[in-house]
């Protein structure tokens, strides 16, 4: 349900934004949803969720409501009869500007494959983008893009799994969200190397028992254990699983060995209760 999506991310919003802009907000949201009335993605879901989606996102991080428009309505000026103009005399010349430069980055692709490599790729983006949450943006775009993209034809997966490892999820590394950076190497992971990728899942879920009986200690001695760290890599052979507080809530982070903290097995801090 698309507007019960809407409200989330309004509810969201309030929670660290009180004073927020409501019906600029909504006016975003009318304005996308009637722009990508009809249109479909791969999934048959409406294609106005994944904009949604990637709003929703931004709203976790906390972001303002220009970006969160700016989420929304960032595959109008490229899916639709709508104009850059348009969106500028609607919304602002940042909401503008941010919408150009996603739909610029979206269009790197098409350049030759010597400027494609890595860091390259990278300083392209960040010098297109200009306004860092440009970027952000295109961060969300490509989390739920990675997260549907079983949709897609083995060989387009491929490439976006790729490119996903190789540029989005440094990119996410350098904003400093870990989270996005290791849910995009999760989900690359899982198309690039899917033998490895399940031979990890199921040595993960082997270990629930022991994970169980680490957190009933914990909660026993007064302790909460907060995470616990193995790893697993297409370079290296460690498997980093996080613990939520939760025994039903872990996930693999494909990552550099050289990046794991001394002691990293397990960290515990006492609770406050």
């Amino acid at each position: 349900d698309l507007k019960a999506m809407m409200e989330g991310i309004w509810a969201q919003v309030q929670t660290y934004n009180p004073q927020a802009d409501e019906d600029l907000l909504w006016f975003g949201y009318r304005f996308a949803k009637a722009a990508h009335e009809g249109q479909v993605r791969k999934s048959g879901e409406p294609f106005f969720a994944h904009a949604l989606t990637v709003a929703s996102i931004l709203a976790e991080l906390r972001l303002d409501v220009d970006t969160l428009i700016a989420a929304m309505v960032h595959d109008v000026v490229e899916d639709t009869p709508y104009e850059l103009e348009d969106i500028r005399q609607r919304f602002g010349k940042d909401v503008a500007h941010m919408v150009d430069g996603v739909t610029k980055i979206s269009g790197i692709r098409a350049v030759n494959l010597e400027a494609r490599k890595a860091e390259t790729y990278r300083k392209l983006v960040l010098a297109i983008a200009q306004d860092p949450r440009t970027v952000l943006i295109k961060l969300a775009d490509r989390l739920h893009n990675m997260r549907t993209i079983s949709y897609l034809k083995e060989d387009r997966q491929q490439d976006i799994a790729q490119e996903t490892m190789d540029v989005y999820a440094p990119l996410a590394n350098r904003f400093g969200i870990a989270r996005i950076k290791w849910e995009l190497e999760d989900l690359s992971f899982k198309v690039l190397q899917p033998e490895r990728y399940f031979e990890v899942e199921a040595g993960i879920n082997q270990t629930r028992s022991e994970r169980e009986r680490l957190l009933q200690i914990g909660n026993r001695d007064g302790y909460m254990v907060d995470l616990a760290y193995h790893r697993t890599s297409t370079r290296s052979t460690m498997v980093r699983t996080a613990l939520y507080g939760s025994t039903s809530r872990s996930a693999t982070r494909v990552t550099s060995s050289s990046s794991a903290p001394p002691g990293s097995a397990c960290c515990c801090t006492r609770s406050s209760n």
